[in-house]
């Protein structure tokens, strides 16, 4: 997964769409150089809290592109759950949001609510070169394990994916996963390496102010996990702007057979085609 390269070709592209201001690629691309200059260039974890903002999106294409495994936190995570992780863990740096979570270690930069800390742990760990991130799993097996995901996986999977859903600089689509979850996370590496556009959004499908972006930026696909569709269905899905999707995406678990069919049914009418996924972090 050549992440520079795509941002490099795709420069004068939109990669983001973020309350209300486009952002280039180009311009990501940029931060990321500013950001890492500042950061030791050996081998070391970095903890990243995971959501659909800019912030975000400029600090994990920083980590691909300059090679810094990564271990991914929801943003929701509590500040109890997160003190273990970074105590078991001991990542050389912290990128959080610094109003919600403290921490008394060096501030190295800032953007927006975000600050990117070093910490001070004595580092006597080696990392595998070849790894790239820490996924968490679902935790149905007790408590969530983190899966180790090589450059090598993300790049298989992430090409895969391309491939089968025919993704191109021309899609855009609209978060709606938070990126610690390898669905999210894959829907931001496939769309970025096409050079396609995301239109980042926090709300609940549930929420007004997610539809109306949906409206206004016109995403040609939407991806959910089951409780997404059945939420849908309690909406109605003639009542909701999904005419002109090119395709939906449906995992994180068993999709209702008879919702199944109820989509398939709908969507065959809108020439919109539906693929039912499959278990990624642990499949990666």
């Amino acid at each position: 997964m050549n992440l520079e390269k795509s941002f490099i070709k795709n420069k004068n592209k939109i990669a983001i769409i973020s309350k209300g201001i486009n952002i280039s690629y180009k311009k990501i691309y940029e931060d990321t150089k500013t950001i890492f200059k500042k950061i030791d260039k050996k081998k070391y974890l970095i903890l990243i809290e995971a959501s659909n903002s800019e912030e975000f999106f400029t600090i994990y294409s920083g980590c691909i592109i300059n090679k810094k495994p990564i271990l991914l936190v929801n943003k929701n995570i509590t500040q109890k759950s997160l003190n273990l992780i970074v105590k078991l863990y001991k990542p050389k740096y912290l990128f959080l949001n610094t109003k919600k979570y403290k921490f008394n270690y060096k501030k190295i930069y800032k953007i927006k609510d975000h600050e990117l800390l070093e910490t001070n742990f004595k580092i006597k760990y080696q990392i595998n070169k070849n790894l790239a991130l820490l996924l968490s799993t679902s935790g149905s097996l007790s408590s969530p394990k983190y899966v180790r995901i090589s450059y090598k996986n993300l790049n298989d999977n992430t090409n895969k994916i391309i491939n089968y859903l025919k993704i191109v600089s021309s899609d855009r689509s609209i978060t709606t996963l938070n990126p610690s979850y390898s669905f999210g996370l894959s829907i931001i590496n496939s769309h970025f390496i096409a050079g396609a556009s995301l239109i980042l959004n926090e709300d609940s499908i549930l929420k007004r102010d997610f539809w109306d972006l949906f409206r206004k930026y016109k995403p040609n696909s939407f991806n959910g996990v089951p409780y997404m569709f059945e939420l849908l269905q309690k909406l109605n899905f003639d009542k909701l702007p999904l005419k002109k999707l090119k395709y939906m995406t449906s995992a994180g678990g068993k999709l209702n057979e008879d919702l199944q069919l109820k989509l398939i049914n709908y969507l065959k009418n809108k020439k919109t085609l539906f693929y039912i996924m499959y278990g990624q972090t642990e499949a990666s």
